[in-house]
């Protein structure tokens, strides 16, 4: 991903259908970047799942390393993260 870009997310909490929204941070050189609150959709009682398109990665974000977290707020033990790569910008 690259800062200012915009990317798709999608995926599901183990809750049930009850699950409210998730929230999903971008934690890159131990600083959090708030990028969305999801809302989380279920039905019969199944995992709930959610996907947004067109989130903006904040300009600020350094390149390197960075975590993808999510995290839903209705149960905050409920953590997942992805390793991901904040690529620099590209100078013509």
């Amino acid at each position: 991903m690259r800062p200012g870009a915009r990317i798709s997310l999608a995926g599901w909490t183990g809750a049930s259908g009850h699950a409210g929204p998730v929230d999903v941070f971008l934690v890159a050189q131990g600083a959090a970047y708030s990028l969305a609150r999801i809302g989380v959709g279920g039905a019969g009682g199944g995992p709930g799942r959610f996907r947004r398109s067109g989130v903006a990665v904040p300009g600020d974000v350094p390149p390197g390393a960075a975590v993808l977290v999510m995290i839903d707020p209705g149960n905050p033990m409920e953590i997942d993260s992805i390793p991901v790569a904040v690529m620099g910008l590209v100078g013509w």
